[in-house]
């Protein structure tokens, strides 16, 4: 069985694209919560709305 090279590979390529994505969003969430912790309930409440509207990726 002859193995395919990874990069020419689109279910390998498909793969890695999500795992980033997945990687983007677990980053975008761990800094949203230091926000919330480091800043005051106002800021909380903003950064809440924005996410609320779809603007960050929660």
């Amino acid at each position: 069985m002859q193995h395919n090279n990874d990069k020419s590979n689109p279910v390998r390529i498909r793969l890695n694209h999500l795992f980033a994505d997945f990687v983007i969003r677990i980053s975008y969430k761990r800094l949203f919560n230091w926000l919330i912790k480091k800043f005051n309930p106002q800021l909380k409440t903003l950064l809440k709305s924005v996410c609320f509207l779809n603007i960050l990726p929660c």
